[in-house]
């Protein structure tokens, strides 16, 4: 059975290596033009690419006369072989969505909320944390990501006085501002909806979302679910977005 475990990977310039395997990354083919600005005249190199060959592809007698011009043209200088054909190229995400982790601790079900742009980072982000807040055996029990959210008042740990007054609630609200309807949904940590809508309305109030309050001050929120939420942590974007590239 093919799996990464028995898969070898080569980055050669000898074709006699490349016969009959497959291509682990694509061909590319890269230079340099000069762009001249029509404004300022400044001239700049602006580098550009081809793809020759995409990656998966098996390099027979036929395909190989193509490399082999390549490399004697110099367009290429290196080829990445590989003894199993993998044409599914996973790329980073740069969306940051909400995702929920639940680990393990000691025997004790911690549950998590994090912006975070793949499952991968997800889970590093989850295992950073929980490293750094608690002592034991720990093991990650799942992930999801549930979409895009707000996490609002990101307190990196809950206090358990704090408990008794205070939830994870998940809100969805209708933003009405200038004829202009947006919907959002948040969560947020308050001791009730009220408390909670409050948060929402000063998060709006100071720019989080893109409104021209200058021209126009009034925005009218109305709530469309309001729901309580399992969870222990909200983990602060800011420690996030050193795993993660954001838009």
């Amino acid at each position: 059975m093919e799996t990464k475990k028995n898969e070898v990977v080569v980055t050669t310039k000898d074709p006699n290596l490349m016969l009959d395997k497959y291509l682990s990354k694509p061909l590319i083919k890269m230079w340099t033009v000069d762009f001249a600005d029509e404004d300022t005249g400044e001239v700049v190199k602006v580098d550009r690419q081809e793809v020759l060959i995409p990656s998966g592809t098996l390099l027979d007698a036929g395909v190989m006369s193509k490399v082999n011009f390549y490399l004697q043209s110099e367009e290429v200088t290196e080829v990445t072989v590989s003894n199993q054909k993998r044409e599914g190229i996973f790329v980073e995400d740069i969306t940051m969505n909400v995702w929920n982790t639940m680990v393990d601790v000691s025997g004790n079900k911690i549950r998590v909320l994090l912006y975070a742009n793949s499952a991968e980072n997800a889970m590093l982000i989850t295992q950073d944390f929980i490293s750094l807040t608690y002592a034991g055996l720990c093991s990650m029990l799942s992930l999801k990501n549930i979409g895009s959210y707000v996490l609002l008042e990101n307190l990196t740990q809950v206090k358990d006085e704090e408990c008794d007054t205070k939830q994870y609630y998940k809100i969805e609200v209708s933003i009405l501002h200038d004829t202009v309807d947006y919907h959002q949904r948040f969560v947020v940590f308050a001791k009730d909806v009220e408390a909670a809508m409050i948060v929402i309305n000063d998060w709006i109030a100071k720019g989080g979302i893109k409104l021209d309050l200058e021209s126009e001050p009034n925005f009218t929120v109305s709530i469309e679910s309001a729901n309580t939420m399992a969870c222990k942590h909200i983990i602060p974007k800011e420690f996030s977005l050193t795993y993660c590239k954001e838009k």
